[in-house]
């Protein structure tokens, strides 16, 4: 989390420039916020106006990325793995790593093939962040690449594990870890078995 937010800075650096020399200008819409912090002063005192204004500032960003971007990020991981490496529902599991930076995360209970894996890891940077960026360029709109950036930045702890995993057969056997950006990599039945009771035992 803390590479990405360095990360931020150099892809917004490259991306923002590209976009600006084939439109010319940058502007996102935020006429709703203004109108809303408008009709607050107008109906309300001063220090309420104010109070609202303040708690939209910190809260909808917060509230519209974790909306827009962090949870299509781990439906993605998710719907993925059903679709590649055939598992349930029920085989998901969503959850939050509160003491790791609030890191939300998504989990499947089932072991896979290395190539399964890694397209379910990769699947959130190509349709949250490549696909809006490319989109930007194309119809204009700064809204679409400062969501495609958050995507590509949001993405780098999948892109990480991805790399970790470019020199691994893409037929090897492997097991996402519960509570942590890591895997297992396994041969045999009797080595998943282990490593599953080895998580069921930290947790």
């Amino acid at each position: 989390n803390l590479l990405s937010l360095g990360l931020l800075v150099v892809v917004a650096g490259v991306l923002v420039p590209i976009y600006y020399w084939i439109w010319g200008t940058i502007s996102i819409d935020n006429s709703f916020f203004v109108e809303f912090v408008r009709w607050a002063l107008d109906y309300f005192n001063i220090v309420v106006g104010s109070i609202v204004a303040i708690l939209c500032g910190a809260i909808m960003p917060v509230l519209s990325i974790t909306l827009l971007l962090f949870i299509p990020h781990e439906l993605i991981h998710g719907i993925t793995w059903m679709i590649v490496a055939k598992c349930k529902w029920s085989d998901i599991k969503f959850g939050v790593m509160w003491k790791k930076f609030c890191t939300p995360y998504c989990h499947c209970k089932i072991s896979m093939t290395v190539s399964q894996y890694r397209l379910a890891l990769l699947m959130p940077f190509f349709v949250l962040g490549v696909l809006p960026t490319l989109l930007s360029l194309v119809v204009g709109s700064s809204l679409l690449l400062f969501y495609g950036i958050l995507g590509i930045v949001g993405a780098m702890g999948d892109i990480m594990m991805a790399w970790l995993l470019r020199k691994e057969s893409s037929i090897a056997k492997i097991y996402d870890h519960l509570s942590a950006a890591a895997f297992f990599l396994f041969d045999t039945d009797e080595d998943f078995k282990a490593i599953k009771e080895e998580i069921s035992n930290l947790h």
